[in-house]
């Protein structure tokens, strides 16, 4: 998203001394010209324009209401609550006069936004509406409304979504590549089991029109890869080759979060037969490990103990990692040890030795030091798992600060020696990551690298980006 410079010109000048004068057309037009081109409005400019939409929502015609809220989703600006509430407000007493692609994209905004500070009945309403209209939808509007729905947590079982399911069956060979990827994302996400046939008709269609993959956003291509992966499809090697070029063509510009995302899908995707045999997905992979590796002293402590554990399913599959890339992931662990969960410590120690890390000095005092101060409160499967990791890393636990820890090992071992086997160690250390952690932690993936169902290795990616929507024009 570019940013408006403020040139401090007479034009910016002449903008603020007329914006309380405009009226819900003039409002509606500047907010869609923002959003048309991309540019986010200086600070002070959008204050003023908030404020004046405030005071004109209630004379917003149909058009201009969803136009707003689309322009608003577009470019991020989350409105608040006061403008929120006269917006439902003005909806709910217009709703009978809204058309498909009007609706539509209100809803699109809604779960792009703020979803929770919107009125139950508010949301009844718009769904109540979609209804009627879900006939008169294109494959556009009917993949973009089930996308939305699907980010909104809205149940399969309604009404709303039933019929767009049923609609989407028919209208399969229609969707684009992007529409497509919309599709099987809100499948996967609302549980919904559909036809065999319709997944093949939306895999070959999207086979047909690879080049059209390069239109997908980077949050599309994503989901599309992960879908995919989850459906238990197998793309035909143009489609394959397709998605992973385009991921390879937009790799050097993905954000933060979409580099995170991405490695974490490759994580799952990598064994399949989308991944470990073909070339192009290991150079995505390496790359996207690289530049993740750069801006690694960024990484929150969920983001690396995410990416420990994508690195543990990526290295039981027969990818490996680049040394200094690893390295840079393990040093940015060192400095996270010392406020990491016993369950977390568990985890990383396991992706260090899948990983086969440089154990360096201040690495093996941390990990010492890390161990020693969990040691009391350790469960027998994490001593376990714990031991066993020591010892692949060719530490010690010799070292003094250790010795509490060797005596529990030890008086675990002697207890319960069907333990002391590596199988068995990795069984324990599996049923030790099965315990998810609540407060947006993320779960935490198997030991042997087997995708488990709620781990870390096969969580749902967040919400992407909202995909590309063609803007409506602007109210006549």
């Amino acid at each position: 998203m570019q940013h408006h410079h403020d040139h401090g010109g007479d034009e910016d000048e002449r903008i603020l001394y007329t914006v309380e004068d405009w009226t819900p057309k003039g409002v509606v037009n500047t907010i869609w010209s923002f959003a048309r081109t991309g540019v986010s409005p200086p600070p002070y400019l959008m204050q003023r324009l908030m404020a004046r939409a405030e005071e004109t929502v209630c004379a917003f015609s149909p058009p201009e209401l969803s136009t707003f809220c689309w322009s608003l989703a577009s470019i991020k600006h989350r409105p608040s609550k006061s403008l929120i509430a006269v917006i439902q407000e003005r909806f709910e007493e217009t709703h009978t006069a809204y058309h498909g692609r009007q609706v539509c994209d209100i809803i699109w905004a809604i779960s792009v936004l703020q979803p929770f500070v919107f009125k139950e009945t508010f949301l009844r309403t718009l769904e109540a509406r979609a209804t009627h209209l879900v006939a008169d939808l294109d494959s556009s509007q009917v993949s973009k409304m089930l996308w939305s729905l699907a980010s909104l947590g809205v149940d399969a079982n309604t009404h709303l979504v039933t019929l767009l399911v049923e609609t989407s069956l028919g209208m399969a060979a229609a969707f684009s590549p992007p529409e497509a990827a919309d599709v099987m994302f809100a499948m996967v996400k609302m549980r919904v089991t559909p036809n065999k046939s319709f997944l093949s008709t939306l895999v070959d269609g999207m086979a047909e029109q690879a080049h059209a993959t390069l239109r997908l956003s980077d949050g599309s291509l994503v989901e599309a890869m992960w879908s995919i992966n989850k459906l238990g499809l197998e793309p035909n090697p143009k489609l394959r080759k397709a998605l992973i070029r385009r991921a390879l063509i937009g790799s050097s510009g993905y954000s933060h979060t979409t580099l995170l995302r991405l490695f974490s899908v490759l994580s799952e995707v990598f064994k399949s037969t989308m991944g470990v045999e073909n070339a192009d997905c290991r150079a995505l992979t390496a790359a996207s490990l690289k530049r993740i590796a750069k801006c690694a002293e960024s990484l929150s402590e969920g983001e690396a103990v995410e990416m420990c554990g994508a690195l543990v399913g990526l290295c039981a599959a027969g990818f490996e990692p680049h040394t200094a890339d690893v390295d840079a992931l393990a040093d940015r662990c060192v400095t996270l040890m010392p406020q990491m969960s016993n369950v977390t410590l568990c985890l990383v120690l396991k992706a260090f030795v899948s990983c086969r890390v440089t154990i360096t000095t201040r690495l093996s005092h941390s990990i010492i030091t890390a161990v020693s101060r969990a040691t009391p409160s350790l469960t027998v499967q994490q001593v376990v798992s714990l031991n066993w990791c020591l010892s692949k890393l060719c530490i010690t636990t010799d070292h003094p600060p250790l010795q509490a820890f060797r005596s529990k090992a030890s008086k675990t071992c002697a207890s319960t020696p069907s333990l002391h086997t590596t199988a068995v160690v990795s069984n324990a250390f599996l049923s030790q990551l099965s315990t998810v952690r609540k407060g947006g932690q993320p779960s935490q993936p198997a030991a042997n690298g087997e995708a488990q169902e709620g781990t870390l290795r096969t969580l749902h990616p967040p919400p992407p980006p909202p995909p590309p929507s063609p803007p409506p024009p602007p109210p006549r």
